[in-house]
């Protein structure tokens, strides 16, 4: 009986470790662009904070202008993200995250590797 209860035990915290490793990688996989990026903040609109949608929040371009002049802030460029769902060639579903950003800006995408140049929207 008491083995019993043991090996339940042992199973359910083999379990909550798995479930956490799964958990944990699935959010540095939803947030790892944004991690990425070469910023030390972002400003998100009044009320993002409440609701937890970072993606709802939308901030005017003139916002940007005011927070580029701020003391102490190096440069500030507008950041715009969607997720979206879509279907190859084949009608296998893809699931994408769509970043948009000024082409000059220095969030801007550069080329890591190679002589090749990051593509521009429209020019695919």
């Amino acid at each position: 009986m008491f083995a019993l209860v043991a090996a339940v035990i042992a199973l359910i915290a083999v379990l909550m470790v798995m479930l956490s490793g799964l958990s944990v990688g699935l959010v540095r996989d939803g947030v790892s662009g944004l991690q990425n990026l070469p910023v030390t903040s972002f400003a998100f609109a009044r009320g993002a904070q409440t609701d937890s949608a970072f993606s709802r929040s939308v901030v005017d371009t003139t916002a940007v202008d005011a927070w580029r002049k701020q003391p102490g802030v190096a440069d500030a460029a507008p950041f715009g993200n969607m997720l979206v769902n879509a279907r190859s060639d084949k009608g296998a579903q893809v699931d994408l995250a769509l970043f948009g950003v000024e082409p000059d800006s220095f969030l801007s995408p550069r080329s890591m590797a190679g002589s090749g140049s990051v593509p521009r929207m429209g020019s695919w």
